[in-house]
């Protein structure tokens, strides 16, 4: 069984699709979770949730880079009580909440950029992690 904390190697030499596909059902998995969904009904108050969303992501982590050949994916409570994070976790936890505030919203990947809601330059031969 998983401990909360524990980091859990999901694939190794994973596709780009396998990141994608991991990224999703992690901030569908995240957006369930009481604490963000607490901070999705606070955020659904304010007149642009969308900006909300994306303050509150910037607010929440300090940004640190995976190791090289890595790809960490964590959860959007994780990235929260941990401070720290990554483009993919900025990603994940802005989606967690978009959904639950019932925003329609996609990932988009773009290539050589860091930022909000994009993957960067991601090597097809990252291994994917998910820490809880």
């Amino acid at each position: 069984m998983q401990q909360p904390g524990q980091t859990v190697i999901i694939k190794k030499r994973a596709s780009f699709a396998d990141t994608m596909r991991h990224i999703e059902r992690i901030a569908a998995e995240g957006a369930k979770h009481p604490k963000i969904k607490a901070i999705s009904r606070r955020i659904a108050s304010e007149p642009d949730p969308v900006r909300a969303a994306f303050d509150f992501a910037y607010n929440a982590a300090v940004y640190v880079p995976d190791p090289i050949d890595f790809q960490d994916i964590r959860y959007p409570q994780r990235t929260i009580r941990d401070g720290i994070g990554n483009c993919v976790d900025y990603s994940v936890l802005i989606s967690s909440i978009l959904r639950n505030v019932g925003i329609p919203h996609r990932f988009r990947v773009a290539a050589y950029h860091h930022g909000f809601r994009s993957i960067s330059d991601l090597r097809l031969d990252k291994a994917l992690a998910c820490e809880h």
